[in-house]
Parts: C-alpha cells; structure tokens; sequence
C-alpha cells in the first residue's frame, strides 16, 4: 500500500519499525506522562494480533518520517481517526495527502461514518478535514460526576428499568430508534446507520455486560432506553447513551435515569461516573449539571460519511 503523492514525499502503511515513532506523533496530545505507557499498550495488542494497526499510515521523505495520521475500524461499520500531525514542511499537502489515502482505506474496509475529536481552538485541523469532506457535527461535553454525589440509596422513581438482556434485541432496537426522533443531541446522524449497526458500536464501548442495559418503563410504556458501561482501567462507568422517545420528554424522567445510573455505579465501588453530550442539547447539559455532573473537557466532533457500498468520494 505505498502510493507516490507528489515527487518528493509517499504514503504508506506504518512499517512495524515506525510504528512506535508515528504513534508519538499522533498521539502528542496525550499528556506526557501518559503517552509511553498507552503506546506500549497499543504496540503490545498489536503483537498479540488484538488491535489492527493497518490504518496507521506516515508520510515519508525519503528516510524522514514528515508526517503521520491514525485510523481504526469499530464495530458497526464505524471509524475513528487521530487527524494528521505533520512536520511544517509542506503540512497542508502531507496532511491533504494521509486523510485522501486513510478515507479510501476506511471506504474499502465498509465504513459508514469516520469520525474526529479535535480541540475546539483547532482552526487548522478543521479546515484540513473539512478539504477532505469532513463536515463539523457538534461540541461534545465531556461530563463527570464523583462518587461523592451518587445518592447513598436506591432514588424512587416514577421508572422502571428493565434489563435489556431480558428482551427482544427488536424491542430495545425499537426504542432506541424512537428516542433520536426530534432529538437534540447530534441529530445529523439520525438515519445514517442500521440501528443494529448502532447498538453493535455502543457494546463495543468499554466492558459490555447486556445487564447494565436498561429499557426504561413508565407503566405499561416503554418510553426510553440506558446504557451503561463498565470501564474499570479508570475506576469508572459510562453513561453510553441514555434518551426519551418524545412523548416522555419535559417530565424529569432524564433526571431519574441519571439517579439511577448513578446508583448502579455506587454499587459497582466505581469512583465516577462519565458521558458526552452535545453542547448544543442544553435541556439535557442542565438536567446533568442538576444531577452533579460537570464539565471536564469539550471536542470539535467532525464526521464524514460515506456512500453504502465501500465507494468513497475523495477530495482531489
């Protein structure tokens, strides 16, 4: 997969020699005293086959390394990619250059949707990924709530919440579908997918354990849906997604399935409980700051969807 881009530099597939060099440039924005160890992470799941480093692709002059960017198929037919890092020599044509190359890979490989977490200050990333037909999604807020708000007791609730594992794979794909109706978080991608491909991408999020998956019930109505997930590297569970189909909204019902997930993450010992939420969704951002949540980090998402079928439509 070596391919000339112009006379004085290729694109290529990271060789196993270069691996560790291009995942420090990629990587640079994890801090210092994390890096190291997440790289040697990474490079020992790819020796032991676990992780697919296929989509680690650098850009070289000759025995220079200029530049480098980082892609990765999930389940669900969905990607993720780490944006290009390149030397300033010539930055906007390698860059240009290893975002066309990885896009024709993650097309070929049955991708549906890539998408990038950028700083919200990073101008120049977006433009390079929008020249690549990537489109600005949303600002996703990165929240978290320590143990020291969980409620000490099981809260009442006006819910109840069903196992998901106890019913129909059909039932819980039917809620989840009815809850992105009219919703306010990342409604551009609303429709892209199969919600099986959907629901595939959501188990694939931390330690999936179909029990910490919930249909929550108002009487005899199934009216929205928590999953939840266990991530125990960092002492923590995920709020992976949590909605209300429309009837049910402006009731506080929200309210109670973060009391409850809060609650099940106090009975796990874990010492936080963490989610992503569209800026752009406030009824949802004041009802978790409500809950204790607060705000840790914020992203520039930026997705690119491509045509079913593999074809992707390249920037020149």
């Amino acid at each position: 997969m070596t391919t000339k881009t112009q006379p004085d530099f290729d694109v290529l597939r990271a060789p196993p020699a270069l691996r560790r060099e291009a995942l420090e440039m990629v990587l640079q924005d994890v801090p210092d005293g994390r890096r190291s160890e997440y790289i040697d992470r990474l490079l020992a799941s790819a020796q032991a086959r676990e992780l697919d480093l296929d989509g680690l692709l650098v850009a070289r002059q000759g025995e220079a390394l200029v530049g480098a960017i980082w892609g990765y198929l999930q389940p669900g037919r969905v990607a993720s990619l780490w944006p290009p890092v390149v030397m300033d020599s010539d930055g906007d044509t390698a860059s240009d250059a290893l975002l066309s190359h990885l896009a024709t890979w993650l097309a070929n490989g049955g991708t549906e949707i890539a998408q990038s977490l950028l700083p919200v200050d990073g101008a120049r990333q977006t433009a390079q990924m929008v020249r690549q037909g990537f489109t600005h999604m949303a600002d996703l807020l990165y929240m978290v709530c320590l143990a020291t708000y969980f409620p000490h007791s099981e809260p009442e609730s006006p819910l109840a919440f069903e196992a998901a594992s106890a019913a129909a794979d059909a039932r819980l794909a039917g809620v989840v579908e009815r809850t992105y109706e009219r919703t306010l978080d990342c409604p551009q991608l609303n429709g892209v997918r199969d919600v099986r491909d959907v629901l595939a991408g959501y188990r694939a999020c931390g330690t999936y354990d179909p029990c910490r998956w919930f249909i929550a019930r108002h009487g005899e109505q199934d009216v929205g849906c928590l999953l939840l997930t266990d991530e125990p590297a960092d002492d923590q569970w995920e709020i992976v997604y949590a909605g209300l189909v429309p009837a049910a909204r402006g009731h506080g019902y929200g309210l109670s399935m973060a009391r409850h997930a809060q609650w099940l993450a106090r009975c796990a010992g874990r010492a936080r409980l963490v989610l992503a939420v569209d800026a752009a969704n406030v009824p949802a951002v004041k009802m978790y700051e409500r809950a204790g949540f607060v705000v840790w980090d914020r992203r520039r998402a930026l997705i690119r969807i491509f045509p079913r079928g593999g074809a992707a439509s390249l920037a020149s």
